[in-house]
């Protein structure tokens, strides 16, 4: 992973304290075309924590309606329908705790990658020994390493 691409996911984790908790979920309204058509009161739809106890976020504003009860459009500009219900889902899957699922797997691939991310390879791949775990080099002579190093921000490529 980049240092730039570290640095995102970081900012991304520690950005995390104080977000409502859980996957969330949506409300009738967000979860299809079919749902939002099937009720007609104009909720623009609500974005919910895990539990169905806070709301997290409401997409766009509820439409005005007059003292009749009629609708009478919105003061708040509006996305059309369609990128709001694909923004609401978008904003579900990146919820709390998928993030920081994400996070421990990169963690987990990073950690994996360790053994192979040394100086004891040069810069063409070639070793004159090899690593005590990986005798697979007097083999095949060249290794990927390079690539391991580089992705957990070493030199080389």
């Amino acid at each position: 992973m980049t240092t730039t691409a570290k640095h995102l996911l970081s900012e991304i984790v520690a950005g995390l304290d104080g977000v409502t908790p859980g996957i969330w979920g949506a409300c009738h309204h967000l979860k299809s075309p079919e749902h939002d058509a099937s009720c007609p009161c104009g909720y623009r739809g609500g974005i919910w924590s895990g539990d169905g106890e806070y709301l997290v976020v409401e997409m766009g504003s509820s439409p005005d309606v007059d003292e009749t009860g009629q609708v009478q459009g919105h003061i708040t500009p509006q996305a059309d329908r369609a990128t709001q219900l694909a923004d609401a889902a978008h904003i579900i899957r990146c919820s709390p705790d998928r993030i920081r699922a994400i996070a421990a797997y990169v963690e987990q691939l990073e950690k994996a990658l360790e053994p192979f991310v040394n100086d004891w390879a040069d810069e063409d791949g070639w070793t004159d020994h090899a690593c005590q775990r990986d005798r697979i080099v007097d083999w095949f002579g060249p290794s990927d390493f390079r690539r391991a190093r580089a992705a957990l921000g070493g030199s080389n490529e």
